[in-house]
């Protein structure tokens, strides 16, 4: 019980050493376009570059500078080759970020994260359909800049890139994302 006591005591004043008043949860809408890239050049070359980006998250800020958060993103690229192919990708990622300071209320930040892609390809043929679909590894690299409307809301824009692992170790995707955010604080 001794033992309890002390590894409250020490959670308790860790967090609070890390708390202020810019502390507490935040959720996050954001949506924009995917320009996406393949290491495979005839996956490259024959889809649609620009596709759609719409997705959300919930996160926790701890002070002024660092916050964590988890995340989904839907993303949507299409292709015309002889068949008509869908390309999704859903995104279930966790970010950290840190925020370098309020400058006029603009507030720049860098950001990692990892997580899992899960991919959809639909094929069409002659009205005949069928999909394929598989999990990766995913991470990130994130910059982006809010401008605080006020001490609850704030508008971003931000960019993403996102490199997607398959199978074959040799192969990847590349998303980048461009997109505008607005973010709700609690």
């Amino acid at each position: 019980m001794k033992k309890l006591l002390i590894v409250s005591a020490i959670a308790l004043i860790s967090t609070s050493a890390f708390a202020d008043e810019n502390s507490g949860p935040y959720v996050n809408v954001n949506g924009g376009v995917n320009l996406i890239g393949s290491s495979s050049d005839a996956f490259s070359d024959n889809m649609n570059r620009a596709g759609l980006d719409v997705g959300g998250a919930l996160g926790y800020r701890f002070n002024e500078n660092f916050r964590a958060e988890a995340a989904f993103n839907y993303l949507r690229n299409t292709a015309k080759v002889s068949d008509d192919i869908t390309f999704s990708q859903y995104l279930y990622m966790a970010n950290v970020y840190y925020d370098f300071g309020n400058f006029n209320n603009f507030v720049p930040y860098v950001g990692v994260g990892a997580g899992c892609a899960h991919q959809v390809s639909k094929v069409t043929v002659s009205g005949m359909s069928e999909e394929y679909s598989k999990n990766s590894f995913a991470a990130q690299g994130i910059i982006g800049v809010d401008y605080k409307i006020n001490q609850n809301v704030a508008l971003g824009v931000n960019y993403h890139f996102l490199p997607v692992f398959l199978t074959d170790p040799s192969e990847k995707i590349y998303n980048n994302l461009l997109g505008a955010s607005i973010t709700f604080s609690f």
